[in-house]
């Protein structure tokens, strides 16, 4: 019995430390599970305070545009010509809403262009706050102060206008770096969505360069901050409160949005502000992306990157002694990797503006700094009819005229007097990808000179299905190259 109770109170003693050893983690992990909900809630309030403060920050910069247009419909769609009595047309009054930023406090501020083109006029509803006597905390505000304003300039291009009030010492909001900007970024969008002023919505950058017309240099913002009709023209913030760019487009649902970016806002802003358009600078040279298949046609060493198609004679480029197939590798100390790249950084410079490019010809790298004069549209050339019997080029699925003197006479400004104008396309045309349009010109094929259709019936009949083809093309006074493969 006495060794029985020995061992009963051993048993007792170890049951103790292990019913110990069970509940001690326990209350240890409870503990922990209570202190990082606790930290976790902490940083949620931090996070709620950040927000209220950026919001407070931001909101008194960004006003509700109330514009006020004139359109015209008819009472019918159909042909009136023999019709009694003929339709009538009704003008009628539209009015819209939209936001704006103040950037500056004598009372400068951008907003699309959109929002304002034909309007009648305009009233800029500040944001309460943004005045004094304003009571900190009300919930629902007085009525907005308002003014009329004025448009400074459009440009369509960017969808940016700059309007003009008549005011002093409003609050501003100041333009980031879009070079800072960066992909899953937080951002905050500031507008007056469905004409319900002073809203914010919160997301995150999706992408920081869109590019939505591959034949435009423009690039967009896109966010999933929700930007709503009405959103256009108010602000797209970082958490610093500063514009990383303004609120321009959405899908139908606004889950989707695009913002034009801060290095554009800025570059328009200050064009319109100080000549009332947009002067774009012009270096006088045509460039493209590189492909696989015309590195290979042209004999390059890689198959990516930027490559010069065309110097025009006179210009800066030639003036700098740029070349046709330099690969253009760096633009004021910025590496260039892509054509939209390229075309974008080019796009956001003014008539006296210095450039700095860096080209490789060959393997050797060379640096060369340019002038930028100011832009100029030309026309485009006309195509003449032609017989397809005659003109037919299979290969390309295209329509052929030899260049001659009364025709070359007949296009401004043509480089060279000779060549191929293509004056129409094939239904195939489209299946083979070949990119040639009526007007192109085409004067080399794989580097060897096309003078008329001979010549490019010749060379491409001796080629061979899967080999690489590089068109020299002039298209609108200007040289460039369409690679393929043959068919």
């Amino acid at each position: 019995m006495h060794f029985a109770g020995y061992v009963m109170r051993g048993l007792a003693r170890i049951g103790a430390r292990a019913l110990l050893m069970l509940v001690f983690p326990l209350t240890l992990s409870c503990q922990m599970q209570a202190q990082s909900s606790l930290q976790s809630y902490d940083a949620l309030q931090q996070l709620s305070k950040s927000l209220e403060r950026l919001t407070d920050k931001v909101c008194p910069g960004v006003v509700q545009l109330q514009i006020t247009a004139y359109s015209t419909d008819a009472d019918d769609d159909g042909d009136d010509s023999n019709r009694t009595p003929p339709r009538t047309t009704v003008v009628f009054k539209q009015h819209v809403v939209g936001s704006g930023v103040i950037l500056d406090p004598t009372g400068y501020i951008v907003t699309n262009a959109h929002v304002v083109k034909d309007a009648k006029r305009i009233r800029v509803l500040m944001n309460q706050d943004a005045e004094a006597g304003s009571v900190a905390g009300a919930i629902l505000k007085g009525a907005a102060p308002s003014y009329d304003a004025i448009v400074v300039g459009v440009h369509e291009d960017t969808d940016l206008a700059v309007i003009k009030i008549e005011a002093a010492k409003l609050p501003t909001l100041e333009l980031a770096s879009y070079d800072d900007l960066r992909q899953g970024q937080l951002v905050v969008a500031v507008g007056s969505p469905l004409g319900m002023p002073n809203a914010v919505t919160m997301g995150i950058v999706s992408s920081v360069a869109r590019q939505l017309d591959p034949e435009h240099p423009l690039v967009y913002i896109q966010t999933d901050a929700a930007i709503n009709p009405g959103n256009s023209g108010g602000a797209l913030v970082n958490i610093d409160g500063q514009v990383v760019g303004i609120n321009t487009l959405s899908n139908d649902v606004g889950t989707v949005g695009f913002a034009v970016p801060s290095n554009t806002v800025k570059f328009v802003y200050e064009q319109l502000r100080k000549y009332g358009r947009v002067r774009h600078g012009d270096l006088g040279v045509h460039a493209q992306a590189i492909t696989p298949t015309l590195a290979t046609g042209l004999g390059l060493p890689n198959g990516w990157g930027v490559i010069v198609s065309d110097v025009q004679p006179g210009s800066p480029a030639t003036a700098a002694g740029l070349r046709v197939r330099d690969i253009i590798t760096a633009l004021d100390g910025k590496t260039i990797e892509s054509l939209p790249e390229l075309e974008n950084n080019l796009y956001l410079k003014a008539p006296g503006d210095r450039v700095a490019i860096q080209v490789l010809r060959g393997q050797k790298p060379i640096d060369l700094e340019l002038t930028m004069e100011e832009h100029i549209e030309e026309p485009n050339p006309d195509a003449r009819p032609a017989n397809p019997d005659k003109t037919l080029v299979v290969e390309l699925g295209i329509l052929g005229v030899d260049i001659d003197r009364e025709l070359a006479r007949a296009i401004p400004g043509i480089r060279e007097a000779s060549g191929v104008l293509v004056s129409g396309k094939t239904k195939l045309a489209d299946r083979m990808e070949i990119e040639l349009r009526a007007g192109d010109i085409i004067h080399t094929l794989n580097r060897k000179t096309i003078r008329n259709m001979n010549d490019l019936r010749r060379e491409i009949k001796s080629l061979k299905p899967g080999d690489a083809v590089v068109l020299q093309v002039e298209r609108k006074r200007k040289l460039l190259y369409v690679s393929f493969e043959l068919d």
